[in-house]
């Protein structure tokens, strides 16, 4: 695996012309595909989010908004942003009625207009696909379909943009983005090992202890106005994400700048996404995205902020924090995690880490502990308090190898009960056997930190 020692987000001329060209054939502002088209709809689900299903269960990028009104007979019409070719797919022995849509194509650019009630298709619709003849922009195409699940109702149309082999955000393609005063959350930050399924357990107090190469993961989540009459709906995926590293103590020259993830302008339409959804997003339990819109707090998403290499781009293999790679000396750090809606409202949540990775004993591999505590002159320990505690444990040349803040780290305690016996299993990985010297002090002893 090629280590990255540092990240760092930019953006060449060269990209941004790239960007310009996908995205900027539809300059002109685009009016809303549902009526009144001057005016703001709420939206359920927003592009680029994650997708998964029982009956799909590879992840996915949503590929376009989900815009929430009500449906036939008394819900608005949809209406064309464009005029153009039309193709409609109408399935009326679908029992829900809930997959019928058409797409316009106006020169390379294809408009979708999913989830249409099938009686209320207009004649000029019906004709446009029959005759093959140009449909007008402006033009009622149907109502909503009624879409009833679970605990509530998610009536929408789902509408996205796609050209060149990209699907488009709807608002960087000209729809203008609604007045919105509410910023996306950041609600919690988990750790893991590169490429793992593995957690870092976070303790209830002291400092999150890390080592080696990590994921750094975060949950977060946007709200649109106005907001749903059911409350713990209308969580949605944010447009733009960014992380960034920063030594608390030493010379500073350890940073990592703000390094974005993903902005969500623009994807591959093969597989919708699928592949940039399964580095984007994490879904394994502590940290399982999930879309699930028909159940209560069915929607979150975890992001894996450090998944790009140093180029910006995303990368499972090469992106992630190389606390060890000689860059990062032990020591206490901040990490920040910033989410971005279109808009630019922003909410940002920061962890402090002490970063302990495991020093290589020059000599023997001979671990001990001392009966007392006392104050070394030489060599210094990593987090730069000179106290050593009879609850450290010490390799051969004298340095400390492992915290008894760490070795209890496992477990929901905050004192140092010193060390009876110790034995390293695996010096690599820092597994370590070992008993204390003390009980601890109060309530009914130690409890194991879980995730």
């Amino acid at each position: 695996m090629n280590r990255q020692k540092r990240f760092f987000y930019f953006i060449t001329p060269f990209l941004f012309l790239l960007i310009a060209l996908v995205i900027g054939e539809a300059a002109a502002q685009l009016p809303w595909p549902v009526e009144p088209t001057n005016a703001d709809h709420p939206i359920g689900n927003v592009f680029g989010e994650c997708q998964q299903y029982v009956t799909i269960p590879t992840p996915y990028l949503h590929t376009g908004h989900d815009i929430r009104e009500d449906p036939a007979p008394n819900g608005p019409w949809v209406r064309s942003v464009t005029g153009g070719a039309l193709t409609l797919q109408d399935n009326p022995n679908d029992p829900n009625n809930r997959y019928n849509g058409v797409t316009i194509i106006t020169g390379t650019t294809t408009y979708k207009y999913w989830h249409l009630d099938h009686n209320t298709i207009t004649p000029v619709v019906r004709n446009a696909d029959t005759n093959n003849t140009q449909f007008p922009a402006n033009t009622r195409i149907s109502q909503i379909v009624d879409w009833t699940a679970g605990l509530g109702s998610f009536h929408h149309l789902h509408f996205d943009i796609s050209r060149g082999g990209n699907f488009i955000n709807p608002f960087s393609d000209g729809l203008a983005p609604e007045a919105d005063n509410i910023p996306p959350q950041v609600y919690e930050i988990l750790i893991c090992r590169n490429n793992s399924n593995t957690f870092l357990p976070k303790p209830a107090t002291g400092f999150w202890i890390v080592d080696g190469d990590l994921d750094i993961i975060a949950r977060v989540s946007d709200r649109d106005p106005p907001l749903p009459a059911i409350a713990w709906q209308g969580n949605i995926g944010i447009y733009r994400i960014e992380y960034s590293i920063t030594e608390l103590a030493g010379t500073r020259a350890h940073d990592v700048p703000a390094t974005q993830l993903y902005r969500f302008d623009t994807f591959s339409t093969i597989g919708n996404g699928s592949t940039e959804a399964a580095i984007i997003y994490k879904d394994v339990p502590p940290a399982d995205s999930e879309s699930d819109y028909w159940v209560m707090n069915g929607e979150k998403y975890y992001y894996i902020v450090t998944n790009v290499d140093s180029s910006g781009n995303l990368s499972e293999a090469n992106g992630y924090w190389d606390t060890d790679g000689g860059n990062f000396p032990d020591g206490l750090y901040q990490i920040e995690v910033t989410a971005y809606d279109f808009v630019g409202n922003k909410h940002t949540r920061s962890e402090t880490v002490l970063v302990e990775n495991i020093p290589k004993a020059p000599e023997k591999a001979v671990f001990f502990s001392t009966e007392e505590d006392f104050v070394t002159q030489f060599p210094m320990p990593f987090d730069g308090n000179p106290i050593i505690s009879d609850g450290d444990l010490l390799n051969a040349a004298g340095y400390v190898y492992m915290r008894n803040l760490k070795l209890l780290s496992v477990f929901e305690g905050k004192f140092d009960l010193g060390l009876d016996a110790a034995d390293v299993i695996d010096i690599e990985k820092g597994f370590v056997a070992f008993s204390t010297e003390l009980d601890y002090p109060v309530g009914g002893g130690l409890q194991p930190v879980t995730c």
